[in-house]
């Protein structure tokens, strides 16, 4: 993990996939992005992958996770944390804004 301004000198820089595996390095959205073209790579349909940007409430800080549907409902894959979480709990983040497939919402609003 590397902020965008130590990587790129910028405050927000979305590097994508390729160059991201290529840096070997990158902030929340980056590695949320690596993993869901892995994911879809591997077979998981994009229609089940969603981009959520949350304010993570414990840090005070804007974050970019993956979610996942899965069986029971959505997986939350988080850099964060090697473990798998259930999305269905706030784990102290607010969904502000979702990217689907061929969606995108706001939370809240």
């Amino acid at each position: 993990y590397v902020e965008d301004s130590d990587l790129f000198g910028q405050a927000d820089f979305w590097a994508g996939a390729r160059r991201t595996l290529k840096l070997r390095k990158g902030d929340c959205e980056d590695i949320a992005l690596v993993k869901m073209q892995l994911l879809a790579a591997a077979g998981v349909r994009r229609s089940d992958m969603i981009l959520t940007i949350a304010r993570d409430l414990a840090r005070n800080a804007d974050h970019a996770m993956l979610l996942v549907r899965n069986g029971s409902g959505y997986a939350l894959l988080d850099n964060s944390t090697d473990e798998v979480l259930d999305a269905s709990q706030s784990h102290d983040y607010r969904p502000v804004l979702s990217f689907s497939e061929n969606r995108t919402w706001l939370h809240g609003y």
